[in-house]
């Protein structure tokens, strides 16, 4: 993936990460950092794998639990379009991961559910996903409050094809 493309990626999801902190009956606004995993659906390797925001705690683990997301959906895209689908608690298998056109998003920080609409909505933002029905069909498998309304907090945002005015660069 190019350069550009990375930035877009990280711009859109550390602003989302930051309106996630407004969603109403988020249980834990002060957590909206996280680490991000993007993969090439069926290629090896991870294409970006970033911190996001300030950690108030241990970041190690939330690196590892959005690898594994990631990992675990490449191994499931043909039957699986969410991380919600194979979640198992138990086990430490989480959800907040989601499978798009061509990519695969995992973001771990946030409570799940969180981290679940953060990708969707990403995703939807950058054309990966694009129709908002499968937007809904991602947030129905988990019945995640969140993606709708963090949908409607960015309508007004400027698109993709904009990007190039925006300032992305930290």
């Amino acid at each position: 993936m190019s350069t550009l493309r990375n930035s877009a990626i990280l711009w859109i999801v550390e602003k989302l990460a930051e309106k996630s902190i407004e969603l109403r009956g988020n249980p834990k606004p002060e957590m909206y950092a996280g680490y991000l995993t993007v993969l090439v659906r069926g290629e090896p390797g991870f294409a970006l794998c970033s911190r996001v925001g300030v950690f108030v705690d241990d970041p190690e683990q939330y690196l590892i639990l959005s690898q594994e997301k990631a990992e675990r959906l490449q191994g499931l895209w043909h039957k699986h379009l969410s991380s919600w689908q194979s979640r198992d608690p138990d086990n430490g298998r989480w959800g907040g991961a989601i499978i798009a056109d061509q990519l695969i998003f995992s973001f771990s920080g946030p409570p799940e559910l969180v981290c679940e609409a953060i990708v969707t909505v990403a995703a939807y933002w950058l054309g990966e996903i694009t129709e908002y029905s499968q937007v809904l069909k991602i947030a129905d498998i988990s019945r995640n409050p969140f993606t709708e309304e963090l949908v409607d907090r960015i309508r007004h945002w400027p698109s993709l094809a904009d990007f190039d005015n925006l300032d992305y660069r930290h």
